[in-house]
């Protein structure tokens, strides 16, 4: 266990995709609006296209290299300047026999690991010790990271997703349902944080196979949860309840819009305040959010964009409908579970706010 914990894995791959995510955003965000406006992915700009056609095209080329980004910042995360090259090598290696994100994943370990060891073990000259990071490490381990990749690993891996591929595909409605809500769930509740990343990382696996309902499920539930929280303050008012302080309201105004291009981050300084209660009411309404996702057969064609996803999908009202659901149950769930602020609550906000510098004594 302890190896494991020295290797770090879970680190590096969180690191990783935190280079990844925008790409996925720009990339995302590029292909949604070319697709929206009627532009194609698959355009020749060698020939005849459209100005949507252009940013259909350069959003399906970033995507198309998530492989090689994540293998890349793995990479770099565990061997520095030296990993980069490798890492990109070895995951445009994995895309081309087929291992897709699943072998980036693996080639971005592989060669990250490959690379510290190449610079612990190689000994050279001390004239050619300034070419270690630049061409020795980089050279040695592409070459034996790629060839372990083409002629050892790779194969199985892109059987496995294969199989997974097909598993997935067979789900029956009741499967689809529980599998939605697990999605769903471990989605909303860390609002863009390891478990959602660790989530968002499988979810793009299986959409390099061709399986878009599981990342449609996450990140129209990262859309729909600000704009639940925002529902929840007129259903609090309904009841004659007033859940969130002035502040808290305040943040509303941009955590709502944010949400609609599904940026989650902006309700965090309000879910601070009362995390149990926001947490509960988010993990009931992304269950539904992705259930309902799931079952509807909602399928992005893009991992990114919130609302802009819509455009993108086979029936766009299926994840419209899903959106709705999800907003609607967290809404409510807000409305009922969060306490009622008291003008006390309103009156310590307020004189916290006004605490001047000059007051602050440093002992």
């Amino acid at each position: 266990m302890s190896a494991i914990k020295k290797l770090n894995l879970k680190g590096h791959l969180l690191t990783a995709i935190s280079y990844l995510i925008p790409v996925v955003c720009g990339a995302g965000f590029l292909i949604a609006i070319g697709m929206g406006f009627g532009g194609n992915p698959g355009a020749d700009l060698t020939k005849t296209y459209t100005f949507w056609d252009a940013l259909a095209k350069m959003g399906a080329l970033g995507l198309g290299l998530l492989p090689a980004v994540i293998a890349t910042g793995i990479s770099a995360s565990i061997a520095g300047k030296p990993g980069i090259a490798p890492g990109f090598i070895i995951g445009l290696t994995a895309n081309a026999v087929g291992a897709g994100f699943i072998g980036g994943i693996l080639g971005g370990f592989l060669s990250g690991y490959l690379a510290v060891a190449v610079l612990k073990q190689v000994k050279v000259p001390k004239w050619a010790r300034g070419l270690m990071p630049t061409l020795i490490i980089p050279f040695l381990t592409s070459i034996i990271g790629g060839l372990i990749m083409v002629y050892i690993i790779g194969i199985p891996i892109a059987a496995f997703t294969s199989l997974l591929t097909n598993a997935l595909n067979g789900l029956g409605s009741s499967s689809k349902l529980v599998f939605g809500a697990i999605i769903g769930l471990l989605s909303g509740v860390d609002f863009g944080g390891p478990i959602n990343k660790t989530a968002f990382a499988f979810v793009l696996t299986l959409q390099a196979e061709k399986i878009n309902g599981p990342i449609t499920a996450l990140q129209l539930v990262n859309t729909a949860t600000p704009i639940g929280f925002g529902l929840a303050y007129f259903i609090a008012k309904l009841f004659g309840k007033n859940i969130y302080t002035p502040v808290e309201t305040e943040a509303l105004k941009s955590a709502v819009p944010m949400g609609v291009i599904n940026i989650v981050e902006g309700v965090i300084p309000i879910v601070m305040n009362d995390i149990v209660r926001c947490v509960t009411a988010v993990a009931i309404g992304g269950a539904a959010g992705g259930a309902t996702t799931m079952v509807l057969g909602a399928d992005a064609k893009v991992p990114f964009g919130g609302v802009l996803m819509l455009p993108t999908m086979t029936h766009p009202w299926t994840g419209a409908v899903a959106i709705l659901v999800n907003v609607l149950v967290t809404g409510v769930a807000l409305a009922v579970l969060k306490k009622n602020v008291s003008k006390e609550d309103e009156r310590e906000e307020v004189e916290e706010e006004d605490i001047d510098l000059d007051d602050i004594q440093i002992i």
